[in-house]
């Protein structure tokens, strides 16, 4: 056992320990039984201490020692978490900004665990106030960030700093759902790109703008679109984030697309990790076949204006698209993707893909078949693209979604499932880094659970799966 692992036990234990005594009321008071608890632990302190000094100087895999692969139910199950004292009653969320105002009596154990219920979880909770994030940010830049916990993380390991990366965030409404998911990622050698939609409240516009300018990692996007759903300024959306990355000073090495109503499963060192073993491949999902949807691309669609609300949505014309350029064999996948900033440089300067791009504008869900057909299709030359094997056979660790494929405990919108704490359980079995999708105006108590592990995960530097991510890349 080494130092790090006793260090790991002693902690473990005490907190174990803490968490049994308050909730037992038979031992509350009862001074023997703590002095005899903390002796136990002071002598494991002591052995930590001894193997620490002579140990000798550290080494250049110490880093890399400082956190384990395990598995996120093993860290429920077996109480392997640094910072369990979350789970405990009283004001340790609001003091280190982890989770939503109104839940701190919230059990996440529970949750993840498959053992509460919704109804064990409120669902109207304090929110902040889209005008009070903008006067709070123009005031003082500094007691922003510390107010809305934009500093809550430790300082990030050297091999995140050697890592850094891009993320796009595109949204039109709830901003503090927005700006709960930015400091969920929020890292200060990453770089964000906000995009607001233009049929967003000008409120919203402003409160992002203040942020932005408290952040020097943090930017709107240079264009704004008037985001249609499966329209093609989804997917412009996107490439305008894309390419404004690229003017970055910034050498990040992989590009993330997100949305407002994603959160992240993975931390950013865990992240980093899995993305190293990619070694500069991309991770684009692929789907052939009848899955393929062909009716999406073949006929044509365009935006029409819905008379009641003002509002666009894709419509079919009855015509048919003409066939794609050069030939292209059309693989549809999913409308986020990990990029490696060769991919998207190849994206945003290739008259191939241009054109495609430009043929895919009465495609529905265009985004769903960009992505995937140019790094998967033989007809383009992508760097870190899949251009050998069956497309499907490759694994896709980007987003989890439930289209109906697992239980849903929560709602379905457009065919996805608005994840609740009772969903929890299932995203421990996914190897994805984020889930989609998430409301903060229904069962916001699985936003609050995700938070505290994220939260958890990034301060005791723990890795979750990555001998997983090594077995699947070595195949």
């Amino acid at each position: 056992m080494n130092s790090h692992e006793i260090c790991q036990f002693a902690l473990i234990w005490n907190v174990t320990w803490r968490l049994e005594f308050y909730s037992t009321k038979s031992l509350k008071g009862s001074l023997i039984y703590q002095i005899k608890q903390w002796s136990v632990f002071l002598i494991l302190l002591v052995i930590v201490a001894f193997v620490l000094t002579n140990r000798g100087s550290p080494t250049a895999d110490d880093d890399n020692s400082m956190s384990r692969s395990i598995t996120i139910r093993e860290i429920y199950n077996n109480g392997i978490r640094n910072f369990s004292q979350l789970d405990l009653h009283g004001p340790m969320n609001v003091q280190h900004n982890v989770g939503l105002p109104g839940l701190e009596e919230s059990s996440c154990k529970d949750a993840f665990l498959g053992k509460a219920k919704n109804v064990k979880f409120k669902q109207d909770i304090p929110r902040w106030k889209v005008k009070q994030i903008k006067e709070d940010a123009d005031e003082d830049c500094d007691n922003f960030i510390s107010v809305y916990g934009l500093d809550r993380y430790p300082p990030p390991l050297q091999e995140e700093l050697d890592f850094p990366l891009s993320f796009s965030l595109v949204f039109h409404q709830d901003f503090d759902q927005v700006l709960f998911l930015l400091r969920s990622v929020y890292h200060p050698q990453n770089i964000y790109c906000m995009h607001i939609d233009t049929k967003s409240p000008q409120d919203i516009f402003e409160a992002a703008t203040a942020v932005a300018k408290c952040l020097p990692n943090v930017y709107l996007a240079s264009e704004r679109q008037n985001v249609v759903y499966a329209g093609y300024t989804r997917l412009k959306a996107d490439l305008v984030c894309m390419k404004d990355a690229l003017q970055s000073p910034v050498n990040w090495r992989y590009h993330l697309n997100m949305v407002g109503q994603q959160f992240p499963l993975k931390s950013n060192l865990e992240m980093v990790r899995i993305l190293k073993l990619f070694n500069g491949t991309n991770d684009i999902e692929g789907i052939i076949g009848g899955g393929r949807l062909v009716n999406r691309f073949i006929k044509e669609f365009v935006p029409r204006q819905v008379k009641e609300s003002g509002l666009y949505q894709m419509e079919g014309t009855g015509s048919t698209n003409p066939p794609p350029p050069n030939s292209i064999d059309i693989i549809k996948g999913s409308a986020f993707g990990t990029f490696s900033r060769a991919f998207v440089q190849y994206v945003i300067s290739d008259p191939k893909v241009a054109e495609f791009i430009e043929w895919s504008k009465t495609v529905y869900s265009p985004d769903e078949y960009v992505w995937s057909t140019v790094h998967h299709s033989k007809a383009f030359k992508a760097p870190g693209g899949n251009n050998t094997g069956s497309p499907d056979r490759h694994h896709w660790f980007n987003t989890f979604a439930n289209w109906g494929e697992s239980r849903c405990y929560g709602k379905y919108i457009h065919g996805i499932c608005i994840l609740t704490p009772q969903d929890l359980p299932l995203l421990l079995s996914s190897h994805q880094f984020f889930a989609n999708k998430f409301y903060i105006t229904y069962h916001p108590g699985a936003l609050h659970c995700l938070d505290k592990l994220i939260y958890s995960l990034t301060v005791s530097h723990t890795v979750t799966d990555l001998d997983f991510y090594k077995k699947v890349k070595s195949r």
